[in-house]
């Protein structure tokens, strides 16, 4: 009788079905378990560093706030200086008293529509200072963004109706333009009467073509003494919120007011004439 070796069938031990499905499945599970185990310290370190490069981001905004602040003030303070020198130049030139002649305050701060922004901005660094705009936020946290932006807005639009206002300048005339059968432009030069020297730079207004008549007669009556105009008007600020403005920038257009804040202005002409020497600058 010829024999293979091999158990008779009830012999044999049964063989699990499941034994080898149930092998990759535990390779898995211990795999998944050990993950954390081997990648904690790695995992750790990376948050960290995210940490860091987050904190180190928000300084260099911060930096980049306070100068953008400090560029402006100074822009500021170069210009009230060169209007000051203006308004003092050739005044006790070639005399021995020279030197100590008294430097002239500069013209009212509702003078001219630069006078106007410095206004702005005195009051803005009033609001900052009181708390009335909250700080800017030195952590990403949403809530100080919100509160801070808040602020911010509710600072520029009380600021938009406190200094919309309406002015009497004395101006000179440049530069008149039909723009269409009912409107024209002009180019104006606030003039501190008193030293007879422009107050900032010329800005355009847009006139009924009505006037126009009315123009050249009061120019063709002026003198050597009477070169100015009165321009009556309403100034009228439009200060808005721009989150990514953080700078004065080259050209500065819109005007940098501080870190996003900026504005523009607009002139309602309301009437032209002759100036009343008693008015002045105001």
């Amino acid at each position: 009788m010829q024999t293979t070796g091999r158990l008779p069938p009830e012999m044999e031990m049964p063989m699990n079905p499941n034994s080898r499905t149930h092998a990759p499945i535990l390779t898995a599970l211990l795999a998944v378990l050990l993950v954390p185990f081997a990648g904690g310290p790695s995992a750790f370190a990376q948050n960290r560093e995210s940490d860091l490069a987050r904190e180190n981001e928000q300084l260099r905004a911060r930096i980049v706030d306070l100068e953008a602040t400090l560029e402006a003030a100074m822009k500021r303070i170069r210009e009230l200086e060169s209007e000051v020198t203006s308004l003092t130049s050739g005044a006790g030139v070639g005399t021995a008293n020279a030197v100590s002649v008294p430097r002239t305050a500069p013209p009212p701060p509702a003078a001219s529509p630069g006078g106007v922004i410095v206004d702005i901005l005195a009051n803005h660094a009033e609001a900052s200072a009181s708390g009335a705009i909250s700080p800017s936020p030195t952590d990403q946290d949403d809530a100080g963004v919100t509160r801070h932006q808040r602020s911010v807005r509710k600072w520029i639009a009380t600021a938009n109706r406190n200094f919309r206002r309406k002015v009497e300048w004395p101006v000179v005339l440049s530069d008149i333009q039909r723009l269409s059968p009912t409107s024209a432009r002009m180019m104006v030069t606030v003039l501190d009467v008193a030293t007879d020297q422009v107050v900032g730079s010329p800005f355009a207004i847009t006139i009924p073509v009505r006037v126009l008549d009315r123009i050249q007669r009061l120019e063709s009556r002026k003198t050597s003494g009477t070169r100015a105009l009165e321009l009556e008007g309403v100034f009228i600020p439009k200060i808005r919120f721009n989150a990514q403005r953080r700078e004065v920038g080259p050209f500065d257009n819109p005007r940098f007011i501080a870190p996003g804040i900026e504005m523009n202005w607009d002139f309602e002409f309301k009437s032209i004439g002759p100036l009343d020497p008693d008015t002045g600058n105001g």
